[in-house]
């Protein structure tokens, strides 16, 4: 009987002591994942391999608690990044600088227009008129950068609008803010010239794709790299389409305005996933006034393709913005409509036109970011199904660009962080990641019921 007694006395004390060191190690587990942040999976996947050490033995600690307390720690840690903890919890959640004026797009548009027509150089820059933006101001030099903030990592449209002499110190003076806020900071996309300076200020470097683009004065849809659109396009003009610019602001056919915006709907309902917001939302009449537009009907008049484009000012060019194609129009339209366009923007002294990015095209693990690199080679190269990359990059090279340049996501910290990464895709969808694959299943079903 006293055996039995001291038998379970023995037992209650192992199982109390285990429970102590286990707590013991799930703490230091928890402690060096918060301690180590961005490391902490380095510290969950190790584990496992040191549980063979007699280094268990000696401290007591047992392997159980430390893998689950670096889990826990990492799973903060991934919480916080991504801002899903309360503010009150999270760690950088500190407000703007009330020094630098920041003020949101809408009350400063006049002002913003101004700078945006003196350095707007990059294609994407003028989608920074659009909504939900803020601007950093810099009075000397003169320079603004526009970003949207999501959490606490901001997102800059383009390059900053100043001197391409300014970039560096501008960039660096921004960056700066950034620092001292504790803000994560994205640039995209930004050209082979922007991304140059990025590097030189401390930020990493990731290619995302590659724009191609046309000197207008010189450029002809010939030769044996051209000879698709040119097929396309005699194939368009044989069937009676015509290509016409288009005004917006005059009131002299309020009825198009109605045909283009119907056709806008009807090819959205052709898109693999529902329409995305921010710089992806289709809005083709906002700011119309500095944009250009061309329509291609049918010879019965019917409106059959739509194209907008958006000023790049420091270039004296232009972005061909939205390309609107009805989903029974004759083969060709889209070629027809882009041919024109470029052959009128030439005449009227435009000197250079793009397509602007085919996302992930041209992307090679480089300097920064190998890993990330290759996963995206990757995705371009396996993941058509959700995303036609392929295609969209084929359908931009048969138009025999004059040049290509790789575009980039440059980063600040240079560090590769979650946080960053799903702020980009909640900029985009608010509903993240799930939204996206949501909204994919949810067009394949319909359209899998639609045949």
């Amino acid at each position: 009987m006293v055996k039995a007694v001291s038998f379970f006395d023995k037992l209650i004390l192992s199982q109390q002591k285990m429970g102590q060191t286990t707590a013991l190690s799930s703490a230091l587990g928890v402690f060096t994942s918060l301690i180590l942040t961005r490391k902490s999976l380095f510290v969950l996947i190790i584990t496992g391999h040191l549980t063979r050490n007699s280094l268990w033995r000696a401290t007591g600690l047992t392997a159980k608690g430390l893998l689950l307390g670096s889990a826990i720690g990492f799973s903060l840690e991934l919480l916080r990044q991504t801002d899903w903890l309360p503010d009150k919890v999270k760690r950088f959640r500190s407000p703007l600088d009330s020094s630098v004026e920041e003020v949101a797009v809408a009350n400063c548009e006049w002002r913003l227009i101004q700078i945006l027509k003196r350095y707007g150089y990059e294609h994407q820059s003028f989608l920074s008129l659009y909504g939900e933006m803020e601007v950093w101001w810099s009075e000397l030099p003169e320079a603004a950068v526009v970003f949207r903030r999501v959490g606490n990592v901001l997102i800059v449209v383009a390059a900053p609008l100043a001197a391409k002499e300014n970039w560096l110190s501008v960039t660096r003076s921004f960056l700066e803010h950034c620092r001292r806020k504790r803000l994560d900071c994205l640039m995209l996309p930004v050209g082979q010239e922007f991304a140059a300076v990025a590097r030189e200020c401390g930020m990493r470097l990731l290619c995302v794709g590659e724009s191609g683009y046309f000197k207008l004065p010189e450029w002809k849809p010939a030769g044996d790299r051209a000879k698709k659109i040119r097929a396309g396009v005699n194939q368009a003009r044989n069937a009676g389409i015509i290509v016409e610019p288009y005004d917006p602001d005059s009131n002299s056919h309020p009825e198009t305005r109605t045909e283009i915006e119907s056709l806008c709907r009807l090819w959205l309902d052709t898109r693999e996933i529902d329409a995305l917001g921010w710089l992806l939302e289709l809005t083709p009449f906002k700011l119309s006034e500095h944009k250009r537009y061309f329509l291609a009907r049918e010879a019965s008049g019917a409106l059959c393709g739509f194209l907008a484009c958006s000023p790049i000012y420091a270039r004296n060019g232009w972005y061909l913005e939205d390309l609107i194609r009805h989903p029974k129009a004759e083969r060709g339209v889209s070629e027809l409509l882009v041919v024109e366009a470029l052959k009128h923007l030439s005449a009227e002294g435009a000197q250079i036109a793009t397509l602007a990015t085919s996302p992930l095209a041209g992307v090679e693990p480089e300097d920064d970011f190998k890993i990330v690199a290759r996963v995206l080679k990757l995705i371009y190269r396996h993941m058509d199904m959700f995303y036609h990359f392929h295609t969209l990059h084929r359908f931009k090279s048969k138009f025999a660009p004059s040049f290509v340049e790789k575009e980039y996501l440059a980063v600040y910290p240079p560090r590769f962080s979650f946080r960053p990464v799903l702020a980009l895709v909640k900029a985009f969808e608010p509903n993240g990641l799930t939204g996206l694959v949501t909204s994919k299943l949810r067009k394949t079903v319909h359209q899998l019921n639609g045949k």
